[in-house]
């Protein structure tokens, strides 16, 4: 059994060896989407874990759920490691294959055109309007601000799980197109103090509910992703600067910090308190959002009795999951959507509980599994090669397109700076699992925006 410094020091093998494959130039650009990916990862997986065991008390809040998780978890390490170096040499591999581009050949030309005052108005207009659009269905789902959406949440029980059942997912969805048009909005007209101004509210009710704590990442790095896209010689860079990192660190504080307790503002607790408590609980408790160690282990320990569930999760979420279940009353749950269950009509739920026991149900309730477990739930060892390699892919190519795109286009800004929020997501869930609220809350909006722009465009030259 390795140490837990071997441990750490072969995933640091593995993230330079993925470096190498990439290139040092283009990793060490914090810019470039590796720079954000290998660190989020190297923390879930190598630096979370060794806080745990060699600084904390060596348990890991999930031995709640599964006793005796922790001493495993410490005996396999030694796999854990190899596997992880795995995931990000995939990574990298596929990243590599697209080839992409440096953001730094933008950002000069995008400084350049902000700092000339040109700011699209269809783009400003549209953005306003998704902003108005995500506060409205705010509104609508909670039943206001301030509290009173809870009297009001009903809840639907089925075989596998209880859902929210008394707004549409959609309307409940779109209260976060407040950050799709707030990322517009600031790649558009660089106008910090007004983009904090207008999204303010949203956050604050965010944090009083104790909701979207991720979103929240999503938005903190987004804000810095469109500032990164200046040009670092420039003074509003600079300025910008001691704004929009501390709000990106201030998003992962929040996560952590409201881990502690949710509700914090409605309960009236103060911040002060809330550290405090941080301070007296656990290392692995205090830093357990950044799940993913236990989950990957638990998946390995396990795979021998699984069966791959060959994409059946994936065409769930990206087809299944969008349908509104006013449309499908009977829609199945994720749980309940395998090939095992559609072709065979027997419940792989039910086979993976009589050979597991109550862990696997219990894992359900409140774990998860980890970017790396959640690619060998899905297709077995192969996806260690499958999910990384199309995530190098996918990264690459929206890196690939951004940096090719016209600076004065504020569409492809907004879309890289969504991404780059959507990767502080990638340690605890993989890409398939966060892709569908990422389509229809960024991609296809923007997607739409873009083509009905050059469309008017188009159609603007031809009567003029």
């Amino acid at each position: 059994m390795i140490s837990w410094f071997e441990y750490l020091l072969i995933c640091t093998a593995g993230v330079l060896v993925a470096s190498r494959i990439i290139g040092w130039r283009h990793v060490i650009n914090i810019r470039n989407y590796p720079a954000a990916f290998f660190l989020l990862m190297y923390i879930t997986y190598a630096l979370r874990p060794y806080a745990s065991y060699v600084f904390g008390d060596g348990l890991v809040l999930f031995d709640l759920l599964l006793p005796g998780i922790s001493y495993m978890a410490d005996r396999d390490k030694a796999i854990i490691a190899v596997v992880f170096c795995l995931a990000v040499v995939f990574f990298a591999i596929g990243y590599r294959i697209v080839r992409p581009n440096e953001v730094n050949r933008l950002t000069s030309a995008y400084t350049n055109l902000k700092c000339s005052g040109q700011v699209n108005p269809i783009y400003l207009r549209v953005s306003l309007l998704v902003i108005f659009i995500g506060y409205s269905s705010f509104l609508i789902a909670r039943r206001g601000f301030l509290g009173y959406g809870d009297r009001n949440i009903e809840y639907v029980v089925t075989k596998s799980g209880t859902i929210l059942g008394n707004t549409s997912g959609y309307i409940e969805l779109a209260n976060y197109l407040v950050i799709t048009g707030i990322l517009l909005y600031y790649a558009n007209s660089r106008k910090l103090h007004w983009t904090l101004l207008i999204v303010a509210p949203w956050v604050l009710n965010q944090v009083y509910f104790g909701w979207a704590r991720y979103l929240l990442i999503v938005l903190g790095l987004g804000l810095m992703g469109v500032w990164l896209f200046q040009n670092r010689d420039n003074r509003v860079f600079i300025k910008q600067g001691i704004i929009v990192i501390p709000i990106a660190i201030a998003s992962v504080f929040l996560l952590l910090l409201m881990r502690t307790n949710r509700e914090f503002i409605k309960r009236g607790e103060s911040v002060g308190s809330l550290v405090e408590g941080m301070q007296t609980t656990s290392i692995d408790n205090a830093i357990g959002d950044f799940s993913g160690f236990e989950g990957t282990w638990f998946v390995i320990s396990t795979i021998n009795y699984r069966k791959p569930l060959y994409g059946s999760s994936i065409i769930y979420n990206l087809f299944v999951k969008p349908v509104p279940r006013i449309l499908w009353n009977g829609k199945l749950l994720v749980r309940e959507f395998t090939w095992y269950d559609i072709f065979n009509h027997y419940s792989y739920e039910s086979y993976l509980y009589s050979i597991l026991g109550e862990s696997e149900d219990l894992w359900y309730a409140g774990a998860v599994r980890g970017s790396i477990g959640f690619a060998l739930e899905e297709w077995g060892w192969a996806g260690l090669a499958i999910n990384f390699i199309i995530t190098g892919l996918f990264l690459g190519w929206i890196q690939n397109r951004v940096s090719t795109a016209q600076a004065s286009n504020p569409v492809w800004i907004a879309t890289y700076a969504a991404t780059y929020g959507m990767i502080g997501l990638l340690g605890r869930n993989d890409l398939f699992s966060v892709l569908t609220n990422h389509i229809f809350l960024f991609y296809l909006p923007y997607a739409l925006l873009n083509i009905w722009v050059q469309r008017y465009h188009r159609l603007e030259l031809i009567t003029t």
